[in-house]
C-alpha cells in the first residue's frame, strides 16, 4: 500500500500515494488501476481525459495522463453509487475499523453501517486540548506499524477460505503468480509530479501568476506556445518544453529568486491575493479623497455657497436627516383621551389655593 496521511486529499496526494506504493518493498507497476469516481482520481490529469469520458482509449502521448505515464497500461473507474463494485478495499475499511481505529480514545463510531443511537458520546476538543489524543505525525506511526508488522503478516480469512497456499497479503504477493513491470527512475517520476500547462512564450519572457520567467533560449520561441512544468514548492524556476516533449530550458523569476531560495505556490497565491486586497482597499480610500468639496458639503443643511459651506454662525451644522422633534406641550405628552376628571380635580384645586393667596395679600394691606 502506499498510505500517505493527510486531512484534505487532492491530485498531489494520489500521485504521491502511488508513488510510494510503486518504490516501497514490496511494490511495483501495476497493469490496470481501479480507481474510484471522485475527481481527484478522474482528473484529466491523472486519466489524460475528460471526467466525462468513460473510454479509455485516448493514446495521445502528449495527454496520456499520469498513471499511463508512469507505467500503468489503463485506469477503470468504479461505478458512482455502487460500493460493491469495489468490495474488497470496503471490507478492508471495516478491517481497518474493527482491528485498530477501535482502539483509540477518540473512537466514537463509523460513520457508515450504525445507527446513530450507537455512537459514543465524547468531548473530543477537551480531549484535544489536553492533549489526549495522537498528533497526525503519532497516529501515522501506529497506522504503519500496524499495517506492516501485523496486518501483512496476519492470517487472511478470504486466503485461507480460498485454500491458499500462503495466507498472509505478505506471503501471497511475493510468492503467488502475479504481473511485473520494472518502475521508471526516480528522477522522471519526480518530473511528473510536477505541475503542466501550456503558455505564450513574450517578448518579455513568460508571464505567470503576475511575474516574468527569462532565460535566453526563449528568445527563439516568441509567440510561439510551449508546455512548461513547475514544483508547486519551488515557485522560482519553470521548466519549458517543446511540442515534442523535448526540453529547452529554465526559465527563472528574478523577482522570486531575490526573495527566498524557494517559494511555494500557496505562498505565492497568499501573497498575490493580499496585494489584490491592498489594491482594492487603497483605489476605495483614493476615491473618497476624490470626492469634490461641494459635494462633501452638501449632504449638511443650509449648505451656503458664498462661505464654501462654512458656517459663520455660532451653534453646530445639522446634518440632513429625517428629525423629528418631540412636542413639549401638555395635550401631546397626555394624549387627546386624557382623563378629564384629572384635569378638573387639579384645575378645582389650583383655583381653590389662589384664592387662599389673594385673601392673605388683603389682610396684610388692611
Amino acid at each position: 500500500m502506499g498510505d500517505v496521511l493527510c486531512k484534505d486529499a487532492n491530485s498531489d496526494i494520489l500521485k504521491q500515494s502511488l508513488l510510494k506504493m510503486m518504490y516501497s518493498e514490496p511494490g511495483g507497476i501495476p497493469e490496470y488501476l481501479y480507481i474510484d469516481n471522485g475527481k481527484d482520481y478522474t482528473a484529466k490529469t491523472m486519466t489524460g481525459r475528460d471526467r466525462n469520458d468513460r473510454s479509455g482509449m485516448d493514446f495521445d502521448d502528449t495527454t496520456k495522463g499520469f498513471y499511463k505515464s508512469i507505467g500503468i497500461k489503463d485506469d477503470h473507474r468504479a461505478l458512482p453509487y455502487e460500493p460493491w463494485s469495489k468490495g474488497q478495499i470496503e471490507r478492508f475499511f471495516r478491517t481497518v475499523c474493527n482491528k485498530f481505529t477501535k482502539w483509540f480514545k477518540s473512537y466514537t463510531g463509523t460513520l457508515t453501517g450504525s445507527k446513530t443511537s450507537d455512537k459514543v458520546t465524547k468531548d473530543i476538543k477537551r480531549m484535544c486540548e489536553n492533549g489526549e489524543l495522537l498528533t497526525m505525525e503519532e497516529f501515522y506511526e501506529e497506522w504503519h506499524k500496524w499495517l506492516t508488522e501485523v496486518y501483512m503478516h496476519t492470517e487472511h480469512g478470504g486466503l485461507k477460505k480460498a485454500k491458499e497456499t500462503h495466507k498472509t497479503p505478505y506471503d501471497c504477493f511475493m510468492n503467488e503468480e502475479r504481473y511485473f513491470k520494472a518502475a521508471p527512475p526516480k528522477s522522471y517520476a519526480t518530473l511528473l509530479m510536477m505541475k503542466s500547462e501550456n503558455v505564450l512564450v513574450r517578448n518579455i519572457g513568460i508571464v505567470r501568476w503576475g511575474f516574468e520567467y527569462r532565460s535566453d533560449e526563449l528568445c527563439d520561441y516568441i509567440g510561439r506556445k510551449m508546455d512548461i512544468k513547475y514544483d508547486p514548492d519551488d515557485m522560482s524556476t519553470l521548466y519549458v518544453f517543446d511540442k515534442n516533449g523535448k526540453k529547452v530550458c529554465e526559465a527563472y523569476c528574478q523577482e522570486l529568486l531575490q526573495v527566498a531560495p524557494k517559494v511555494s505556490q500557496k505562498a505565492l497565491e497568499e501573497h498575490l491575493k493580499m496585494q489584490k486586497r491592498q489594491q482594492k482597499r487603497d483605489r476605495e480610500r483614493l476615491e473618497e479623497a476624490r470626492i469634490p468639496f461641494e459635494e462633501i458639503n452638501e449632504q449638511y443643511v443650509g449648505f451656503n455657497e458664498t462661505t464654501g459651506g462654512i458656517e459663520l454662525m455660532k451653534g453646530k451644522q445639522k446634518q440632513k436627516g429625517k428629525v423629528i422633534a418631540m412636542p413639549d406641550d401638555r395635550t401631546y405628552s397626555q394624549g387627546f383621551r386624557a382623563d378629564k376628571k384629572e384635569e378638573t380635580e387639579d384645575s378645582s384645586y389650583m383655583s381653590n389655593k389662589a384664592e387662599s393667596a389673594l385673601r392673605k395679600l388683603r389682610a396684610m394691606g388692611d
